[in-house]
């Protein structure tokens, strides 16, 4: 176990994004599929600092 958690370069901005846009879909102002793709669509700064955004 690492004694201390380390964050990417653009972790604040997508921490800020999913706590938006996930607030706006638990208050039913958003589907939850529509908050993702938002928060996929900021995930640009972290591909602007030539960071692979995918998984697989």
């Amino acid at each position: 176990m690492l004694p201390y958690r380390l964050w990417g370069p653009a972790m604040n901005e997508t921490s800020k994004a999913l706590s938006a846009e996930f607030t706006k879909a638990l208050t039913g102002h958003t589907p939850l599929q529509s908050a993702l793709k938002v928060v996929d669509d900021q995930t640009a700064a972290m591909r602007g600092k030539g960071l692979d955004t995918t998984t697989g």
